[in-house]
């Protein structure tokens, strides 16, 4: 009783990392992955779902989900990140709804931003400047909530992956689009997949010996518990057929260790999320507090 008691004050808390050598060196040693957590002062908050918008010579400008847990609900934060200790220099508030956003799906140096609104039943795709530094505006990129929605460009074709919102950790569907201009349509053999273990998409797909590779979520035990590396043999009309080529975890890098779930390949590094459920009390009462009061404010 006093252990579940105790869980009643525990704090789902995020936050992203980086894996500081390539993704090559972890395929072939799993067991020894070696992460940098980013260091923050935020205490009422947690970051993750990260995406790398660009980089420069001293600093990594990643866009992320940052979940105010007083507010419970996320919007997209850009994060500038000091490339030397991995140290949160400047966060900037860049997308931001009444709605839950997370899971900014972007490539390193795109202009678009695919971002996860499922509650609000649509999906929506922002539109940046040159710079990449402002939203310029948005247009309906699926008519349908998706969850962890994941694009892949091959043979000229574009494919959106993502699970379904009635099942988001085991229902994975496949949508197709003939150009950007067009919305997502899901296709007809949906859903491709069923399977706790390797359905829900963890990051972007990437190539490694001319093969590829799909990071997804096992959340078996629970949500996001750890990645799985996915070899796709065949992806087109007929649904997805893949392989796993890797299974790789995060529980020797504390203290976000207990869940891993966002697994985005770059240039000789990898960016990555985790969590830790921590003992908040009274913390977590006054949270509930505030955004009861919240709520409270808006219907009156």
């Amino acid at each position: 009783m006093f252990s579940r008691l105790l869980r009643k004050f525990r704090i789902q808390t995020y936050n992203i990392g980086i894996i500081p050598y390539r993704y090559q060196d972890i395929i072939g040693n799993p067991s020894g992955v070696k992460i940098l957590w980013l260091k923050h002062r935020y205490k009422d908050r947690f970051f993750a779902d990260p995406f790398l918008l660009w980089q420069d010579d001293k600093n990594y400008y990643i866009l992320a989900e940052e979940f105010i847990l007083w507010e419970q609900k996320g919007k997209i934060t850009l994060l500038t990140v000091e490339k030397k200790s991995f140290t949160l220099k400047e966060k900037t508030t860049f997308i931001d709804e009444a709605y839950h956003l997370s899971y900014p799906f972007c490539e390193e140096g795109s202009k678009t931003v695919l971002v996860e609104s499922s509650k609000t039943g649509k999906t929506y795709e922002y539109h940046l400047s040159d710079d990449q530094r402002t939203v310029l505006g948005k247009e309906l990129a699926a008519d349908f909530g998706l969850v962890d929605q994941t694009v892949l460009i091959k043979d000229g074709a574009q494919w959106l992956f993502a699970t379904d919102v009635c099942s988001p950790l085991s229902l994975l569907n496949m949508f197709y689009r003939h150009s950007p201009a067009c919305c997502f349509e899901p296709i007809e053999t949906n859903p491709v997949k069923n399977d706790i273990k390797a359905a829900r998409p963890a990051g972007k797909f990437f190539i490694h010996e001319n093969k590829l590779i799909r990071p997804v979520q096992d959340s078996e035990k629970r949500y996001g518990h750890f990645i799985r590396l996915m070899e796709v043999i065949y992806v087109g009309m007929q649904g997805i057929t893949e392989q796993e080529i890797a299974c790789i975890k995060s529980e020797n890098n504390p203290p976000f260790n207990e869940t891993f779930h966002t697994f985005n390949v770059y240039n000789g590094f990898v960016i990555v999320d985790g969590s830790r459920d921590f003992f908040r009390f009274p913390m977590k009462i006054i949270y509930k507090l505030v955004f009861l009061l919240k709520q409270i404010r808006k219907w009156n």
